[in-house]
Formats: structure tokens, sequence, C-alpha cells
């Protein structure tokens, strides 16, 4: 193999393209309109456009990447994870084409890609699997006669789903009808399949994955275990390697069960057959069962490459050469410990809303042990379009202990200014004792979403928001050909000034604040830098103000805690400013401005109770209801789409339907009025 295509985006498509490269092979990208300019199109040798920003129209346009590859000559596609990596129509049609496709078969990928056919395939092959129901008929009738002889609670799963795409939990007879609805939805919308399975919901339990490798010439090998227990909605937040509290005789009745599915399969190349064990199997005898398995290299993966020296992707290009895994020297044991964390644009604060924005400042930390993999670069803007992970930090050490505190340390030194992101939820996360104890269950997090989101809400936040307000206030701010803001001293900052009442929100939780504030003393000499005093509410704050090294910051030094850092954003040049905050480097964003009463009685949107809007750019999907129908408090009103993810829009009150505004399909933007309600 001389060249390959690689057809995928961000930081998949450029840990692939560094891969190729160091094996001496050239590398093709293909991008979309959004993606013109960005890291995995500069980073390869050649890139060619496949069309608009949507990915039905470019990633997932099989013939345009054929296409590209014929133009650029490559001899070899790799799909990455995601979009076509799955695909086993995308993999015949590589390989018909004449080219070598980097992953599983189609064959393999039919067997083991649809959750029904895997689960018939594990019942042949001896590997134990949840009770359920897997046949042709998944009509809505039998899926809820089906639920109700295998006994609630039960999971409804896409039968081509991954990713937690196109999952329900269901606990009532009475949802389930609703949440069938909502996975054929997914499954259809993001795996062209609307069909479903039901299984019974093992509960609670632990989610354990094993890395396979499977080549042409019969040779299986597993290549340990991953622990993915720390989810939300079944998306994986935090993964580690090894994982913990597993007895040797369980963990080879785990890694036996991969190895008889795999070659049950014909699989070849790099495969992740999936596991969900009760939460208290521990020893050699007790249950587990099989999952599902993913035909394709994982999110995941660096945290099995960090523990063995592995590089998997080499692997999947040696088993695509027809390699011999047999001439591999694979270890017996992992090398230490390793975690890695998931950063994503969103506001856990707020229901895990994906969150949109240019990237106006960028850093990660760069020491032994730490590996980040992403695709981001200052002035990129995040949209809509994609998934919104935005990159993957990874911290390897010589136990579990030191690779749980390495984490932290690096959370705490990446710096990610201009779009919110989860970093934040990530180390408070890593802080509770349950969920960084290794061995925490499937829905722990969303069992416990209000503690563990609880960061947001922090006086120490607020007092650094109105620092920040009152120091913009005395500086002059000069808007650079580059797009960032400077600020210079101005004479004349006024202490002892009367209180001030102004107004306050935190972007990451919704919430608005009234705080009567003032200056008791500032810096002399007219600089900013130096010895501030403030009062807010009645607490008399004390804050040092020095310069960063970065000119957009500025470093303060507030309350017990010591060091904090501030980045102002600075809309049109005056104090009135949207303040961005970050707290120990986990970014906390504020609209911070001088108060005013809200008319309650007006006829603005923000006033008006019953506006139901978006709370983000995306789709309006399902709109449940119509002119003058009557709605009761909390039932939901439309659902919109957005980053792959769905949110459910209620009424705050019973009420009566008093305009439809947008209608399912529709693009809406962030803050649009969809439905006014009339209580």
């Amino acid at each position: 193999m001389k060249k390959v295509l690689v057809a995928n985006r961000g930081e998949i498509a450029v840990r692939v393209m560094r891969t190729a490269k160091s094996l001496g092979i050239k590398t093709v990208a293909v991008y979309s309109e959004a993606d013109a300019g960005t890291a995995h199109v500069e980073l390869a040798d050649e890139a060619y456009p496949i069309g608009p920003a949507a990915a039905a129209e470019s990633y997932l346009n099989q013939q345009k990447i054929l296409e590209a590859a014929k133009l650029s000559g490559a001899d070899c596609i790799h799909p990455g994870y995601g979009f076509l990596a799955e695909n086993p129509d995308f993999a015949h049609a590589v390989a018909e084409s004449g080219l070598t496709f980097i992953g599983p078969s189609a064959e393999a990928m039919r067997k083991l890609g649809h959750k029904d056919s895997a689960r018939a395939l594990a019942e042949k092959a001896g590997v134990p699997v949840v009770p359920g129901f897997h046949d042709d008929d998944s009509s809505d009738e039998t899926l809820i006669k089906e639920s109700e002889r295998i006994g609630l609670p039960v999971l409804l799963k896409a039968r081509a789903g991954g990713g937690g795409k196109g999952m329900r939990t269901v606990r009532k007879i009475k949802d389930l009808k609703d949440a069938i609805a909502g996975a054929r939805r997914e499954g259809k919308a993001f795996f062209a399949d609307d069909r479903l399975l039901v299984e019974k919901l093992i509960a609670p339990a632990r989610h354990i994955e094993v890395q396979v490798i499977a080549d042409s010439h019969g040779n299986v090998r597993t290549i340990f275990e991953r622990e993915c227990s720390l989810q939300r909605r079944h998306q994986k937040i935090i993964e580690e390697s090894p994982a913990k509290g597993l007895s040797d005789g369980l963990r080879q009745r785990i890694y036996q069960a991969a190895s008889d599915l795999a070659q049950h399969a014909n699989l070849t190349s790099a495969s992740t057959i999936e596991f969900i064990l009760p939460a208290e199997s521990r020893n050699n005898s007790d249950p587990f069962y099989f999952l599902e398995a993913n035909c394709r290299i994982q999110v995941e993966h660096p945290v099995t490459e960090a523990t063995t020296g592995i590089d998997l992707v080499e692997l999947q290009f040696l088993v695509a050469g027809g390699g011999d895994l047999s001439t591999i020297d694979f270890p017996d044991t992992q090398c230490g410990h390793a975690i890695e964390a998931r950063i994503y644009a969103e506001l856990p604060g707020r229901e895990f809303l994906p969150t949109v924005g240019r990237i106006k400042a960028l850093s990660f930390p760069q020491s032994p042990g730490i590996r980040v993999d992403h695709a981001l670069t200052e002035g990129i803007q995040i949209t809509t379009n994609y998934d919104p992970m935005l990159a993957k930090l990874i911290v390897h050490s010589s136990d579990r202990q030191h690779a749980l505190a390495g984490m932290r340390d690096a959370l705490a030194k990446t710096k990610i200014f201009g779009v919110e992101t989860n970093i934040r939820f990530l180390d408070q996360l890593l802080s509770d004792p349950t969920a960084s104890s290794g061995i925490a269950h499937t829905t722990y997090v969303d069992e416990n979403l209000t503690s563990l989101t609880d960061c947001y809400d922090d006086i120490l936040a607020l007092q650094s928001a109105v620092c920040s307000f009152f120091i913009a206030r005395v500086a002059r701010f000069i808007r650079t050909n580059s797009d960032v803001y400077v600020a210079a001293a101005e004479q004349g900052a006024r202490s002892n000034e009367p209180l001030e009442q102004i107004s306050v929100q935190s972007t990451a939780t919704g919430k608005e604040y009234s705080i009567s504030a003032r200056v008791l003393e500032a810096p002399g000499g007219g600089s900013i830098c130096g010895a501030w005093e403030f009062e807010v509410d009645e607490d008399r704050v004390q804050l040092q103000v020095g310069r960063s090294d970065n000119q957009n910051e500025f470093k303060l030094s507030l309350g017990k805690d010591g060091a904090r850092l501030v980045h102002f954003q600075i809309l049109e040049g005056n104090a009135l400013a949207h303040t961005k905050v970050s707290l120990l480097a986990f970014q906390q964003h504020f609209k911070v401005e001088q108060f005013v009463a809200k008319n309650i009685e007006g006829d603005g949107d923000a006033a008006d109770s019953g506006a139901i809007t978006s709370p983000l750019p995306g789709t309006l999907i399902r709109l449940n209801v119509k002119q003058g129908d009557s709605v009761a408090e909390g039932e939901t009103v439309c659902v919109i789409e957005s980053m792959k993810m769905e949110h459910a829009l209620c009424a705050s009150a019973a009420s009566t339907v008093q305009e439809i505004l947008a209608e399912p399909g529709a693009s809406v933007e962030q803050g649009q009025v969809l439905v006014r309600l009339e209580a």
C-alpha cells in the first residue's frame, strides 16, 4: 500500500494519517465545505472536496469518496470510526473498485455490525448473551409484547446501532410507545435502519470491552480489556485500561468469549467485542454477557496502545496488506495504567446541550505520559454539523492512582477558549469517590447528575465574573487585526463608588443572578495590574491581578484557592461584556452587564414564559402539538436534533398552544421561538 485515502475528519483522520506517514504511506484527505483548511486537510499530502457541510452529502456519500480515491490514485481507504466505518456496503464497494479496505470484510461486518445478527452468532459460538428478542418482526406491537414477556426494565436498541445512538431504557409500560418511536427515529437518521431489538436491562452493570485483532491467516489475538462504565445515556465519557477488580479467571473467560466470536465471524482487522457484567461480577465463575461488536478502531483505543506499546492502526495496515500476526511479539502483560477523557463542546450544567463557537485560544499540556488526540486549531469554528467531541486526553502512568492524579492535572492545564466544554465536569467526575473508584456502574452518572454538575454553581466563579466586569470598566480595549483584544490601562480608576446593581448570567447553567458590587480599592497609577478590593453582596473580595503570558489574559489570585485565570471577550469594544472566567483553567462563561429590571408584562420573547425557544442551533425533527391543543406541565412540545443528539423541549406549565412558528424539518437558530403557549 502506497497511498491511503482517509474517509473521515477531525482527530481520527489526523491520528490515522500520522501512522500512515510513519510507514511511508502517502495520505489523502477528503473534506466538506465546513472543513476546508482544517487540521486533517492541512496534514494530508493531498485533499479533495466532497460536498456541503451536511454529512449525508459529504462524509456519508460513498460515490464522492470513491471518486476522490480514483482521482488521487489511492490504493486503499481507511474509514476511521463513525460515518462509513461499519457500513458493509461501503466496504464491498471499496473492494469492487479494486481498492483495499483497511478494516474487516463486508461479510464480517454484516455478521457483527447488526445487533440482531451479532446476538445470533454469539449464541452459535457459545458466548453468553443478554435475554432478549431479535427476530425479523420488530413491529411496535411485537416489541411491546416481547418487552412485557421479558419483564421491565428493558433496553431498546437500533439493530444497526452503535455509539449509544438508537437506544432507550424503558422502565414503565406506558413509556414503551414513545421510546420505540424515538429509537426508530435515531436508527433511521444515523444508520438508515429503523429496525429494533429488545433486551433485558442488566443493572447495575459494568461495561467491559476487549480489543481484538485478527488476520486472514486464522490468527486472532485479544489485547487485554478496557473499562468503559462511566457513561451518560449510553455514551462513554471516561475509559481506562486495565479494568479494576476482575479476577484473572474472569478475565480469561471474557478474552476467550471475544476470541471465539471473532473466529466464528471470520473477522479480520481490529475490532472490539463488548460485554456487560452485573456489577457484582468479580470472581472466576461470575456471569457476563455479550453486548455488541464494533468492527472498527474504537475512540478509546489509545489506552490500549499506551499500556502495550502497540500501534493498533499500524496493525490494521499490516493485516490489510496480508500480514501475519504470528510474526508480531504481543506483550503478555500491560505496562502501568492509562485513562482517557473525552472533551466535548457541551454544557453539563444545562443537560449537556452541545455548544458552538470559534476557538479563540488553545493549549494542551505537554509532558511525558500525556497524549492528546485532536484536530483543533485557533480560529476554527465549532458547529452543529458533526459530533461535539473536540479532543481526547490520555494519561499513562505507573499505576491507577498516579494516572488519576495525572489526568486531573492535565485537565487543569487544558485551555480551550471560545466554546464551552465539559472539562470542569470531567474533573468533578474524577474527584467523585464512586465515579473514580474504577468499579462504578453504567448508570451512576445519570443517577447522580445533580451532584456531579454542581461544580457550576460556585460563588467564587460569580465573584470572579463580577471582578472581571469591573476590571473591564476601567480598561480600554483595542481590537487588533488578528481579532485579539488587548487591554491597556486607563487613568482614573475610581474607588468607593456607590454600590452598583449588575446582572450576571452563567451560560453553563442558564441561571441569572442580580448582584450588588463596587470597587473598594483599585491599583494606583492607572494600572490594571496590582491589588484590588471589591465588595460583592457584602463580601469583601481581595484580588491580585497580574499579566499572563497571553496578552489577552490576566492572572487573578482570588479567595483561598489561589490563582484563577480570567479571559476577556469584549463585545463592540465596550465594558458591558461577555466575560469568560476560567477557574483553575476550567472554563466557565458569564454574561455580565449593568442590571436592568425585566418588564414581566412586556411583549418581548424574553419576558414571555410561554415561548418555547430552541436552546441551540439545530433541526426541528418533531412537533407534538397543533394550534389550540392543551399541554400538561412537563409535556414534550417538540424535539430538536443537534450534533447527533435529540433534545426534548417541554411545557413549563399547563398551557394551550397559541401559535406554531416552525415546522418539522426546519433549521432553527439558538433562541428562536418555535411554539408559543398561553397559560
